[in-house]
């Protein structure tokens, strides 16, 4: 049987001699999910170890008096009906732990109070034991030294006093108590507090001269660093769902602005520049990332975020990109704090 013979032609294509093709250890996908970038950026980790004391859903300075350590050999605050006593007191706000299950309560008169209160201190303790552990000094892993004792015996007459009406409020009395917690609040991470203070706890200037600023150690500049990336990185793409109106989170920090988004990324590149390679981050990777967010800011127009996200995730929860984890948390209980402007 005769064999075809089949026609080779030469053909000449441009040289791809040195093109930096990504090698086997790039994905990606890495950095298309905002999971998998947070993860990679052990911005948990570090969130935790620079701000122990401070967690997200602990939003309220005066929850953290009800856990004050007694002087001596003096008793833990009893918090149950105390807590009750908050939500009986503040009645015209919306705040509060057990809100919610408040009217439920007192509507239905076959619930059991016990359990009510084994609900409002469930709540509390869930929110607030480890921030207020290693705001007193009462973890026996902390890192800081106990508060003074005019702290804690101001704090304990607070609370045991009960008079709650002011609770919520930013600027009322006690005036003597909040001074003195604030100057703990920020004693604890001295630099970073000051630094958010100078900034007039604009976040973004914050992030934008955390790159150079003097006093913030590596890990605090991380903490900048996540929350511009995060935000300049992913944007939120309309997925018609209505927002739950319950979603306590952090997103009224997100803002339309593309020049506060250009200062984003401007602030993301200095600072990832200045970190090296943070976390589980490749070379590579961050010059991917730092090539599109140059792309994004040199565009015209309005500002254009490299990727955009659903608001939810496959499994219907909603997505919290933009969640500043801690940094956020803390800016907000020093403005809290700072008395009358």
């Amino acid at each position: 049987m005769k064999k075809l013979a089949l026609p080779i032609f030469k053909v000449h294509v441009p040289s791809i001699w040195g093109v930096p093709f990504p090698d086997e250890g790039f994905e990606s996908f890495e950095l298309d999910d905002p999971q998998e970038l947070r993860d990679r950026l052990d911005v948990q980790a570090v969130a935790g170890s620079v701000l122990p004391f401070i967690d997200t859903r602990a939003r309220h300075w005066r929850y953290y008096l009800f856990a004050a350590p007694p002087s001596g050999s003096g008793h833990p605050i009893e918090v149950r009906r105390r807590l009750l006593c908050v939500l009986d007191q503040t009645r015209d706000h919306r705040a509060g732990i057990g809100r919610t299950q408040l009217k439920g309560f007192e509507d239905d008169g076959r619930r059991s109070e016990k359990k009510f209160l084994d609900d409002l201190e469930g709540g509390f303790w869930t929110a607030y034991r480890s921030a207020t552990e290693a705001f007193w000094g009462t973890d026996s892993e902390s890192a800081f030294k106990a508060p003074s004792r005019a702290l804690c015996q101001a704090a304990r007459a607070y609370v045991l006093g009960e008079q709650f009406e002011s609770f919520f409020d930013q600027a009322s009395a006690p005036d003597q108590l909040r001074h003195m917690f604030r100057a703990r609040l920020i004693g604890l991470r001295k630099n970073l507090a000051e630094h958010i203070i100078y900034c007039k706890y604009d976040l973004t200037n914050a992030a934008m001269k955390a790159a150079t600023a003097k006093g913030l150690s590596d890990s605090e500049r991380m903490l900048f660093c996540s929350w511009a990336l995060l935000r300049a990185y992913f944007s939120i793409a309309d997925d018609g769902q209505v927002d739950d109106v319950n979603d306590d989170d952090d997103d009224d920090v997100a803002s339309d602005s593309n020049d506060e988004y250009r200062k984003l990324a401007n602030a993301s590149i200095a600072l990832l520049d200045r970190l090296g390679t943070p976390g589980k981050l490749t070379d590579k990777q961050i010059k991917v990332i730092c090539e599109r967010l140059n792309h994004a800011v040199k565009q015209k127009g309005n500002y254009v975020a490299p990727r955009d996200v659903w608001r939810l995730k496959y499994d219907g929860r909603r997505r919290r990109v933009f969640a500043s984890l801690r940094l956020y948390a803390y800016r907000r209980l020093l403005l809290m704090t700072q008395g009358p402007r």
